[in-house]
């Protein structure tokens, strides 16, 4: 129970930390001042928010098939959820520890679509249901290249649980050459420095990340100048409210993968040079640290593109991920295999 409500407390805090981020970034990136009056630096501001949208009138619309309208945020955050409590957040700290866990992750994020569309087609609005189709299309399609890279990092780690892929980027992963230097652990260990195709892999993986999660510029699901605010058009208060946390969980689960697979999970960034240990010691808190510093700072990346480049057409979102992503993966994913095997 303990560990439910850790990750539970893990997860909130987080996304309070990118929400405030997101609002203090896009009014740097738009030279405005941002929130600034509840409490120090506007710090306040999301709490703020938090407590505005629980006192808001949950309204539901007339043609709306009720129980369905009202289980679809729920559902939506349940999976997420789910999804986010199978990933280790330390070396010691993980609530599911499932040898296919991996593979796991992918088929309950999978289910999203299920919460997406009932909102959608529940709600009885026109709108609704096309920004519901839109989203669906857009998480399906990107769904495929995120599997196969997914599926290329389980092949070159030679398993399926995220613990044990951030094991194998320890000291003893360091390459030849960067031993011979003296130097050993910390960044040199990480998945990108270990395989080299890794680079422009982890690069796919975050850009499928941004439209798996409806991040601009693939935001197409709550197009406002088209389809006015996408499959949650209908909801008001805390409901909304749980749209908005499932968004922004389902960043920072896509940023742990990113973490686990690639940027060394738990370790410390710094190497060990000769005789001089530079290591800090592998308790749960300080690899609980080192993990949220990393997630960190790839949402922070997603916030900048958010408030950097223009939202795609529909063409282009779908160009990007048939045309460009899937053949790279499938590309990587076989040269990944045949390296192994040879």
């Amino acid at each position: 129970m303990f560990d439910w409500i850790f990750y539970l407390t893990f997860l909130l805090i987080s996304v309070l930390v990118v929400f405030y981020l997101e609002r203090k970034l896009s009014a740097f990136i738009q030279d405005r001042m941002g929130p600034m009056v509840v409490g120090k630096f506007g710090m306040l501001q999301p709490f703020a928010d938090l407590l505005k949208l629980l006192q808001k009138e949950q309204i539901v619309n007339v043609r709306a098939e009720k129980w369905l309208f009202l289980a679809a945020p729920l559902i939506l955050f349940f999976v997420v959820f789910m999804g986010f409590s199978i990933i280790p957040i330390s070396n010691m700290a993980a609530p599911a520890q499932v040898s296919t866990g991996v593979l796991l992750i992918l088929g309950l994020l999978s289910l999203d679509v299920l919460g997406i569309l009932i909102a959608g087609w529940a709600s009885g609005s026109k709108f609704s249901v096309l920004g519901a189709m839109r989203a669906i299309g857009q998480i399906v399609s990107y769904e495929v290249p995120i599997s196969l890279i997914v599926l290329t990092c389980v092949f070159y780690y030679g398993t399926a649980n995220p613990a044990q892929m951030v094991a194998m980027q320890d000291a003893a992963a360091t390459p030849q050459w960067l031993i011979n230097l003296g130097v050993s652990g910390g960044i040199f260990s990480w998945g990108i420095f270990q395989f080299p195709v890794f680079i422009p892999l982890f690069i796919s993986f975050f850009i499928a990340s941004l439209a798996e999660s409806n991040r601009a510029p693939f935001d197409l699901p709550e197009g406002e100048s088209e389809i006015i605010g996408g499959f949650h058009i209908e909801y008001s208060g805390f409901r909304w409210a749980l749209f908005f946390l499932s968004e922004y969980a389902m960043m920072l689960v896509l940023s742990l993968l990113s973490v686990h697979f690639f940027l060394g999970g738990w370790h410390s960034p710094f190497p060990s040079f000769g005789a001089v240990q530079q290591e800090i010691p592998m308790y749960p808190f300080f690899g609980l640290i080192w993990v949220w510093l990393k997630s960190m700072l790839l949402l922070v990346v997603m916030i900048w593109v958010r408030w950097t480049f223009p939202r795609l057409r529909i063409d282009q979102v779908m160009f990007i991920c048939w045309k460009v992503l899937l053949p790279f993966s499938m590309l990587i994913f076989v040269f990944t295999v045949l390296w192994k095997a040879g």
